[in-house]
Parts: C-alpha cells; sequence; structure tokens
C-alpha cells in the first residue's frame, strides 16, 4: 500500500513538473500557428496535501442520494449523462463524484466520501468534477486529504477562493452578466451557431489578463479578463445552459494550457477561444483557427495530458467552421447584449453569524462540607496516688530536769558585739569575765525556705554557780514543737555559754519526715 502511495505522489509530481510554466502574471508566448499571432496560456495544476486522518476509524456513508448536477437556461435539469467526465468514471467513482461535487457546491470544507479510495483515484474523480462543472466559481485547484492507516482517503478538503463567503451573490452577479447573452443564444436555430455566438461573445468581451480568480469563469464574465481557464470554463458554463454537453480539456501547448470539447449535432469537436482572441485583438475582429476543429488538426500545436485523455477525441467536421459557414470570417452582431441594461443587483447582505447560543453555566458542585475534624479524646489524668501517710515517729518524752533556784545577779552592763556572720542570727553578750556576775545569750534561727524556725536561750552566772539552757524548735507549719532544759552548777569562776541549733522536720512530706 505504502509503495501505491509513493507511486501516486511521484506521478503527481511528475505531471506538475511537466505542467509548470503556467500564466500568472500576463506571460504570452507565440503560437506556431499560421498567421503568428501571439497567443497567451495559464492553466493552474494545484497543489495536493495529505494529511493523516486523526479519527483512525470514521464512519462513512454507504449511498450517495441523488442530486441534480445542473440546470439549463429554460431552467431543465441537466441529466447524469450530460457530463462528459462524469461518463468515463465506473459506478463506485460515480459516487464519489456526485458526493464532492454537492460538497463544492454548498461550499464544504470537509467532506467525507462514501468509501474509501486511494489518492490516485481522488486526483481522478476531484479533477472530472472541475472540469465538468464551470459553474463553481468559488473553487480553486489544489485540495489537501485524509487518509487512514491503510493509505486510502477517508475525507476531501477543497481549496476555495474568497467567493465561497458569499456563494449566493456570486451566482446572481454571473447571471446578471450571462442573462442577455443566452437570451440571444436561445433564439438561434441550433447548437452550431449557438457555439459560434458563445465564441464571438468572448473574443469580444474579453481581454487576456491573469489575476487572482482566472482559473473560473467568474473571471470571463464580471471581470471580463482571464486566462485560458478563464476562458474554457466560460465557455464550458454558456454552452451547457443552452443544454450542450461540453467540458474543459487540459493539455500541453508549449505550456500548459486549456481548451474545450463539445458535442455539437452527434459529434465532438474542440474549441480554443484563447488561441483565437490573440493578445492586441482589436474589437471587431474574429477569428476562427480555432473553431470546431479535431484532435487530428489540433495535434499540430498540442496534445492532452492526464485525464482529458478519457473524454472523447473529437472527429467532427460537419460544424467546423469552414464545413458550415463558408469559410468566410464574419462577425456577430451583439445588439441584444449591448442593448440590455442587467437588471440592478441588490449588495447581498452578509448573512448575520447566529449568535452562539451560551452554554448554560454549570451550577458549582456544592462544597462538600469538611467532616468535623473528631476532638481527641482527653487523655484521661492518671489519678496520682497518694502518697502513704508517714506514720509519725512519736516524740520521746523529755526528763524533766529540776529548775534550780536561781542567785540573783547584777544586771551587767551590756557590750555590744557585731553578730556572727556564720549563725544566721544575733547575738547579745552580757557577760563580762573580769567582773562576774550573770550572762544571758539569746539565738534565733530560721530555715531558707521559711518552713521551719528554731531559738534559744541560755543564761550564766558570773561566778559559774549556776548555768540554765532552753530550747525551743517550731516546724513551718506549727504542727510540731520540741523543747529541752538544762540546769548545771559548777564551782567555776567563769563559763562562756553559746548556742547551737539543731533542724527539725514536720510531718510533712516535704520536709522528709522520717
Amino acid at each position: 500500500m505504502k509503495k501505491r502511495i509513493l507511486s501516486a505522489i511521484i506521478i503527481l509530481l511528475v505531471l506538475s513538473a511537466s505542467l509548470t510554466g503556467c500564466g500568472l502574471v500576463g506571460e504570452f508566448t507565440t503560437a506556431s500557428s499560421d498567421d503568428g499571432l501571439k497567443r497567451g496560456t495559464g492553466l493552474i495544476i494545484g497543489e495536493v496535501v495529505a494529511l493523516e486522518d486523526p479519527d483512525p476509524n470514521p464512519k462513512r456513508s454507504v449511498s450517495v442520494k441523488p442530486q441534480t448536477l445542473g440546470i439549463s437556461y429554460e431552467g431543465k435539469a441537466l441529466g447524469s449523462d450530460f457530463y462528459i467526465y462524469r461518463n468515463t468514471l465506473p459506478e463506485a467513482g460515480v459516487g464519489i463524484y456526485d458526493t464532492i461535487h454537492a460538497g463544492l457546491a454548498a461550499g464544504y470544507t470537509n467532506i467525507a466520501l462514501p468509501m474509501a479510495i486511494t489518492p490516485s483515484d481522488l486526483d481522478t474523480i476531484y479533477y472530472c468534477v472541475l472540469y465538468d462543472h464551470p459553474d463553481l466559481f468559488w473553487v480553486n485547484p489544489g485540495y489537501s486529504y485524509y487518509y487512514d492507516a491503510n493509505g486510502y482517503v477517508t475525507s476531501f478538503i477543497p481549496l476555495y477562493n474568497y467567493l465561497v463567503n458569499d456563494i449566493a451573490g456570486t451566482k446572481a452577479a454571473v447571471e446578471s452578466v450571462t442573462k442577455p447573452v443566452l437570451a440571444e443564444m436561445s433564439k438561434l436555430p441550433n447548437d452550431i451557431e449557438m457555439s459560434k455566438y458563445a465564441h464571438d461573445y468572448l473574443i469580444e468581451y474579453t481581454t487576456y489578463q491573469a489575476n487572482s480568480l482566472d482559473q473560473d469563469a467568474y473571471s470571463a464574465f464580471v471581470l471580463r479578463q482571464t486566462v485560458c481557464a478563464g476562458y474554457s470554463q466560460a465557455f464550458s458554463y454558456l454552452m451547457q445552459k443552452m443544454g450542450i454537453p461540453c467540458a474543459m480539456v487540459v493539455g500541453y501547448a508549449g505550456e500548459l494550457h486549456a481548451w474545450n470539447l463539445v458535442y455539437l449535432s452527434g459529434e465532438y469537436y474542440l474549441d480554443d477561444c484563447t488561441w483565437d482572441d490573440p493578445y492586441g485583438n482589436p474589437p471587431g475582429v474574429y477569428y476562427y483557427d480555432y473553431f470546431n476543429v479535431t484532435d487530428e488538426y489540433m495535434s499540430q500545436t498540442r496534445y492532452r495530458l492526464a485525464i482529458s485523455n478519457r473524454i472523447p477525441m473529437a472527429y467532427g467536421t460537419y460544424a467546423s467552421y469552414y464545413g458550415y459557414f463558408g469559410g468566410d470570417r464574419y462577425g456577430t452582431d451583439f445588439g441584444g447584449v449591448d442593448d440590455y441594461e442587467p437588471e440592478p443587483q441588490p449588495s447581498p447582505e452578509p448573512e448575520p453569524e447566529p449568535t452562539p447560543t451560551p452554554e448554560p453555566t454549570p451550577e458549582p458542585e456544592p462544597t462538600p462540607e469538611p467532616e468535623p475534624t473528631p476532638e481527641p479524646e482527653p487523655t484521661p489524668t492518671p489519678t496520682p496516688t497518694p502518697d502513704p501517710t508517714p506514720t509519725p515517729t512519736p516524740e520521746p518524752t523529755p526528763t524533766p530536769t529540776p529548775t534550780p533556784t536561781p542567785t540573783p545577779t547584777p544586771t551587767p552592763t551590756p557590750v555590744p558585739n557585731p553578730p556572727d556572720d556564720n549563725s544566721g542570727g544575733s547575738y547579745d553578750y552580757d557577760h563580762d569575765e573580769s567582773q562576774g556576775g550573770t550572762s544571758t545569750s539569746t539565738s534565733t534561727s530560721t530555715s531558707t525556705d521559711g518552713n521551719a524556725s528554731a531559738s534559744a536561750t541560755a543564761t550564766a552566772s558570773g561566778d559559774g554557780s549556776t548555768s540554765t539552757s532552753t530550747q525551743t524548735w517550731v516546724s513551718g507549719d506549727g504542727s510540731a514543737s520540741s523543747s529541752s532544759s538544762s540546769s548545771s552548777s559548777s564551782s567555776s569562776s567563769s563559763s562562756s555559754s553559746s548556742s547551737s541549733s539543731s533542724s527539725s522536720s514536720s510531718s510533712s512530706s516535704s520536709w522528709g519526715w522520717p
């Protein structure tokens, strides 16, 4: 399959290379004819672009609805066998032909095909449609197509000019120009006379000049200037409107060139209006060197190419200019055309683009309420194990010391003494060893945390005969206390008394009571 596709592409490239040099900018060449007049060419073979189909399994219709392919000036439908190129196709090709024609006539941008075909078959069928239908003014040569995984064509993408934006207006513009021409042609006695009238009209009113629309009949009728493709399509248009089969022939005449095959009085003939309208030809001067001639005659200056070899050869002689008109070169009276004033055509108002129906704004989905974060279960505070209440150690009952009868002593004169930094308290010294008498000392001590206090008092006589000592301890909460008292007598002449303190704890656990 890939080889077949490659072969088809190579054939197209070779054909395109051999068909270069068409007159897109008003080029003209000298034809090798008897009169040596300068004549123009200008046929374009469009570029073909292949695209891979994004849908590997496209849906295709298997049937083609019957359709009207054309209507004559008198309003009669042209028969299915009227079109020359269509008659060369097999039944399957006819279905593709009709599908493509319907899509082009409507200006479709993508035409799905009813069956899978090869790219080379598509090229043949497309140009059969284009050369058969001169009324497709908005179609340009060239196209694109989609192909599937097997290389078969799935859909066809035409190439249009700007006239496709107003198809109805374009048709109306052409009809306003051709209506008087067709009206005059309809008065003529036969198809041969009609063919001469169409031939002379194009020579009289058309100038050979390239332009952006010169590949169709619109350029010849409305713009009044065109190249060979426009001459050929315009001649076909006039003849078909008269119910006479006619089509464009593609060939080579030093450059790419186009002319016509027409069926007159039971025979086929060839016509080349372009070469009968030489460059610079003055109005009222007509040439018939290429009017209703045979292929044998044409072979002196040209030959057919591509699908134009499929259509019938021209052998007719009866309708030739010399055979039918006797050889005298005479013109045509276009008084009926010149006197006709085209009906004014209203400028087609552009169809308003349909206001797109706004898509309903989707209701926002309700934001789900966040599930409440479960509060962490409180860690149960462990019940503190109560410290066992310590069993208080019974305080020993102090043995009472007999209190001696104190001997009154003279009150000494107090002598101030600095406090002892190591005792944490204040001291009073009333003892004077040199005088004798009585000495009293008092000491108070408090713990650093303020939970306990102690006091001590000592009294000594100056002569050493009597000594008394009393101690009292109180815990911080006042729950426990102890006191002691002692008394002694001595014969020593003097003694010093000092106080000492010891700590005692209450029953509170913070004190470490034993």
